[in-house]
Order: structure tokens, then C-alpha cells, then sequence
């Protein structure tokens, strides 16, 4: 799977969670924290599936981070 596809889907998983209100702002911090992450991890290189599947990971299971964003 694509990484762009994999982010997606786990904003989603994330701001599904959330009252509707939060849900823009907090994908979009996600978002940009996710891809800053992966430029850090692969500086000057295309991010593969692989980092991106790291970087999701270490962020945690999308129910538990909504619940410390809600």
C-alpha cells in the first residue's frame, strides 16, 4: 500500500474518534506531524512504506491517540 494511502487511512482511523468540531484541526496536525517525522527519518529521500508503517506504529493505536486528543 501506498504511504500517502497509509496516513490516510490512519487520520481517519484517528479523527473518526473525535467529535466532529476537532476533526479538521487535528488532522491536519497529525498530518504535518507525520510528514515531518518521516522527513527527519529520510532526509533528502522519498519516505518508503516501510518508514511510514514505522513512523504510524510509534504514534500508537488510532482509538488511544483520540482519546488523548478529545
Amino acid at each position: 500500500m501506498e504511504s500517502k494511502e497509509l496516513i490516510k487511512r490512519y487520520i481517519y482511523a484517528v479523527t473518526k474518534h473525535l467529535p466532529e468540531n476537532k476533526r479538521q484541526d487535528v488532522g491536519q496536525e497529525l498530518h504535518s506531524l507525520i510528514e515531518e517525522t518521516l522527513a527527519e527519518r529520510s532526509p533528502g529521500a522519498q519516505p518508503t512504506d516501510a518508514d511510514t508503517k514505522a513512523v504510524l506504529t510509534e504514534l500508537g493505536r488510532p482509538a488511544e491517540l483520540a482519546a488523548c486528543r478529545s
